[in-house]
């Protein structure tokens, strides 16, 4: 299940709701817990078994870890946890991969069959990452409660594509938890702004991308290439920013508050300032859980080149099996080892609206490499982005900019924070008036969401693969 789905938005979220407020106080984390377990096992329930076995492993390893006084034995479990985690993630998103790659290096033929993977298993691995190694360092007690660190696990508004909690962040808030109107109604606002960006924005611009990416990059023009980048631009953003503004709304209406995972990273003045604004909270768990154990760069040069490649390396391959993530990681890499002993000063003397064109032509060309068939593929059309396609201009290039420029410009409007800041000044100062135009604008996007919804086909958040 999605919440782009018509199922979601008029079945099993107002059931839920309802099913949530009936119950009393005490008792709302089980109901949560239960309906989290729904919304997991509605498509794939073959998978509810092995990842309840899992919580159940975690929760109990974690506690008979956190009773060991014994450095050595205790680091020796956090070990042992932790492959027992990844190991679960590698057969289900990379044994494929693996096997491949084996058999063209070794002449095998040896094969895995592909399998359905579990929701959100990439995110799950990391959260519960997470829980383990906080555990270990201490941060704060294994749960002894397994309800609730199921619940911290498997909370459905966060299951499928973040953001990456800590324990520490959810544990405040579950217990007892009552209405609270003004959460529910940011909540409610989130999430049709969510659905709007997800279904009018992204999905549109998405089928823009798929015309573009499909095209044999020979045949495609100086024109037409970079439209159809700046197209994958705007869906990727509009595609998870607004999938994960709908998951923090649904969070809200049940009472839970989840962190931002972006901040208007396109207005950002480099690829190291862009990757704290995107996805921050995978950005985060690389940070304090590798990059800085590591070393990062406290400990020499030789260090901080292993943390980068093994942070980037593993960044990219998180998002996907396959080589092209794993370059597109690394590429990102090599910019920001750039950036720190080259670029730093010039960026920041230059004026900002260069720093952020520089920024955008680097990010655009990593999406290039993200999202292509091939590495091949990738390489011809970023040969087409410089010229060596098919002219400077076609029919196809003018066509698709002349159809396409209205919600082009949109998208780079909404990727920027001005509208966002009159409207939050303009709700300080509500008045009926305001308050009513403001609902009608929601009750709006709402409508032509769901308009446009019905009129497309199933079309999950691109991260609810990874």
């Amino acid at each position: 299940m999605i919440f782009n789905s018509i199922s979601f938005i008029f079945l099993f979220l107002p059931l839920s709701l309802l099913i949530y407020y009936a119950t009393p106080v005490k008792a709302r984390d089980i109901t949560m817990l239960f309906l989290s377990i729904l919304f997991f096992s509605w498509g794939n329930p073959q998978y509810l078994a092995l990842i309840a076995g899992s919580v159940l492993l975690n929760y109990g390893l974690t506690l008979v870890m956190d009773r060991i006084l014994i450095p050595d034995a205790r680091k020796t479990m956090l070990i042992g946890i932790v492959t027992l985690n990844l190991l679960l993630l590698f057969v289900f998103k990379y044994l494929g991969f693996f096997f491949m790659n084996f058999n063209v290096l070794f002449g095998t033929r040896l094969y895995a069959e592909r399998l359905a993977q579990p929701l959100g298993i990439s995110f799950y691995t990391f959260q519960v990452l997470s829980y383990n190694i906080d555990v270990y360092q201490k941060r704060f007690t294994a749960e002894r409660n397994p309800l609730r660190l199921g619940l911290f696990c498997l909370m459905f508004p966060q299951l499928a594509s973040g953001p990456i909690m800590r324990y520490d962040e959810i544990q405040p808030q579950l217990g007892e938890r009552l209405i609270r109107p003004n959460l529910m109604a940011e909540g409610a606002e989130r999430f049709i702004v969510g659905l709007f960006k997800k279904v009018f924005l992204a999905n549109t611009l998405g089928a823009l991308w798929n015309v573009a990416k499909t095209t044999d990059p020979g045949n495609l023009s100086l024109l037409f290439a970079w439209v159809g980048v700046t197209a994958f631009t705007l869906y990727i953003y509009f595609d998870f920013s607004g999938y994960m503004d709908m998951a923090i709304g649904v969070a809200n209406l049940f009472g839970f508050q989840l962190q931002e995972n972006f901040d208007f990273p396109y207005i950002s003045k480099s690829v190291s300032e862009f990757w704290r604004r995107w996805h921050m909270t995978l950005g985060r768990w690389f940070r304090d859980y590798l990059y800085i154990p590591m070393g990062g760069s406290r400990e020499g040069l030789g260090k901080l080149l292993l943390a980068v490649f093994t942070v980037w390396f593993t960044t990219g391959l998180w998002h996907g099996a396959s080589w092209n993530f794993i370059v597109w990681g690394l590429y990102f890499g090599v910019l920001i080892l750039i950036e720190r002993f080259a670029l730093k000063k010039i960026l920041s003397r230059i004026p900002g609206f260069l720093a952020n064109a520089y920024t955008l032509a680097a990010v655009m060309i990593g999406w290039v490499v993200f999202d292509t068939t091939s590495l091949t593929h990738a390489g011809g059309y970023l040969l087409a982005l410089l010229g060596r396609g098919s002219g400077l201009w076609d029919a196809s290039g003018i066509y698709y900019l002349y159809t396409y420029l209205p919600i082009l410009i949109l998208g780079i409007v909404l990727t920027r924070p001005a509208l966002f800041r009159r409207l939050s000044l303009m709700k300080l100062k509500m008045n009926r008036s305001r308050l009513g135009f403001f609902l009608i604008s929601l009750l709006i996007l709402f409508l032509v969401s769901i308009a446009y919804l019905l009129n497309q086909s199933f079309s999950p958040s691109m991260y609810i693969g990874f």
